[in-house]
């Protein structure tokens, strides 16, 4: 058996509390200890939060895009759809006014920043320089800039009921265009007391800018331009087709519209005596303008020189008229 060796122990006991910590570093130890614990699960719960919000992002970003508008999807041509529904919609709904271009950049989560440019047909074209600007946040237009109200809507343009069918008033107006310089060019709304055939109207020395399409059996009648300014294919140079390729023009619009109504419909569908809340009258306007033989209007817009203006104008018998633009070259 181990003799008892008293020197012995105290030497280990010696040793043993040599190893203990004094107490400020022992409680040092204890702290840096938690510090590290608490790290640790700090990161743990970032590291799930970042692994969460990736999954979030890849699993409920895609939904988004089918539930809302998402204006940088393209068709095979890899042109914006949303670009082509807009450009269409307000061809249909407004005369002068085209949508040129439009990009846009997506910021998350349904949430695009959008980049259009419009251009009045009365004004000169300079490609390139974006003029609308807003924000569409889950199919909604928020934050909309449109200084120039390229996008407004004018109602009564072809509808003046103060001088509706007033002799009066419309010779005082060719009048005062007959006080012009020779070099004006003047841009007009009309109203006709009877349908005008397109061919008719295109063989005239006037020049055809807008028109809304006569369709007497149905309630909405859309719009179609004869002049677009930035042609993004063959069926946008107007003045070199036949007016069966205009209907046929025109239908498509209307179909474009139809397909990809999400687009558009919380501009609603203005027409130029009214503004339809219940859309379903365009699907009526669709069905009808397939059967359309032959292309006339009551409501245009038409520009020219002012020779080739008066003599139109008194020559045609007219129940509204206003001169939209004046310009001298």
């Amino acid at each position: 058996m181990r003799e008892w060796d008293e020197n012995k122990l105290n030497q280990e006991l010696e040793v043993l509390l040599n190893e203990i910590p004094e107490q400020d570093e022992f409680e040092k130890r204890i702290e840096k200890y938690i510090n590290y614990r608490i790290r640790k699960i700090v990161y743990k719960t970032l590291a799930m939060t970042v692994i969460v919000a990736i999954l979030l992002l890849v699993l409920v970003n895609p939904i988004f895009k089918v539930n809302f508008i998402d204006p940088t999807k393209t068709n095979e041509n890899d042109i914006s759809i949303y670009f082509e529904v807009l450009r269409d919609y307000y061809e249909t709904t407004r005369p002068y006014v085209e949508i040129v271009s439009l990009d846009a950049e997506s910021k998350g989560l349904a949430h695009y920043e959008v980049t259009m440019q419009a251009t009045n047909h009365r004004e000169r074209l300079t490609m390139g320089s974006a003029n609308i600007f807003y924000d569409l946040n889950c199919g909604t237009i928020k934050n909309l800039n449109d200084a120039q109200l390229y996008l407004a809507n004018y109602m009564g343009r072809f509808d003046n009921y103060l001088y509706q069918n007033d002799e009066n008033w419309i010779n005082d107006s060719i009048d005062e265009l007959r006080k012009l310089p020779e070099s004006a060019n003047i841009y007009i709304s009309l109203y006709t007391a009877y349908p005008q055939a397109i061919d008719e109207l295109r063989n005239s020395n006037i020049c055809l800018e807008w028109i809304e399409v006569y369709q007497p059996n149905v309630e909405y009648r859309g719009g179609l331009s004869l002049a677009l300014r930035a042609a993004q294919d063959k069926t946008d140079l107007r003045y070199e087709m036949s007016e069966e390729e205009l209907i046929d023009v025109y239908c498509k619009n209307l179909e474009n519209l139809l397909e990809h109504k999400e687009m558009w419909k919380e501009l609603s569908l203005p027409s130029t005596t009214a503004i339809y809340v219940d859309l379903s009258v365009l699907q009526d306007t669709y069905e009808d303008a397939i059967n359309l033989t032959e292309l006339k209007t009551e409501r245009f817009t038409l520009y020219g020189e002012k020779k080739d203006i008066i003599e139109f104008l008194e020559n045609t018998d007219i129940i509204s008229i206003q001169i939209d633009e004046i310009t001298l070259y």
